[in-house]
């Protein structure tokens, strides 16, 4: 057969790439809640990992923070695709709000210390990275 490895001959291997699982609780601790600033930090941040990263608020649903353009909110069964920002907004979650963070991935555990990190944020950390991110604008 034309172009057929002759037998015997070693195929090169494939690379596999190992998948890791995170799961982490948080509550929420701003007083403002879950608003526009951190979720520009989440969904910022989240963009930067191949590990596909979900929000999860048990009485609302979940949010996946792949990246801006390619946002499923998963509630009820149903799938609809909404802006990133927009959508960690509108999940509401207010000061006292518990959460459920996945990460899945091949970077999943360095995904996952970063996402961390964010909700240990103060709300004063928080308004300087939003800052740092908006360009100095507001």
């Amino acid at each position: 057969m034309a172009g057929a490895p002759p037998i015997g001959s070693l195929r090169k291997p494939m690379r596999m790439q190992q998948i890791t699982v995170a799961v982490i609780h948080v509550t929420i601790k701003w007083k403002e809640g879950l608003h526009l600033p951190q979720a520009m930090i989440l969904v910022n941040t989240a963009g930067r990992y191949k590990s596909k990263i979900t929000i999860e608020v048990p009485s609302m649903g979940s949010l996946c923070l792949q990246n801006e353009r390619d946002i499923t909110r998963l509630k009820s069964g149903s799938h609809q695709h909404f802006d990133g920002v927009s959508s960690t907004v509108a999940l509401g979650a207010i000061r006292g709000t518990g959460m459920i963070v996945r990460v899945k991935g091949p970077d999943a555990d360095e995904a996952a210390t970063e996402i961390a990190k964010i909700f240990r944020m103060t709300e004063k950390e928080i308004q300087k990275e939003y800052k740092r991110m908006e360009g100095g604008k507001r």
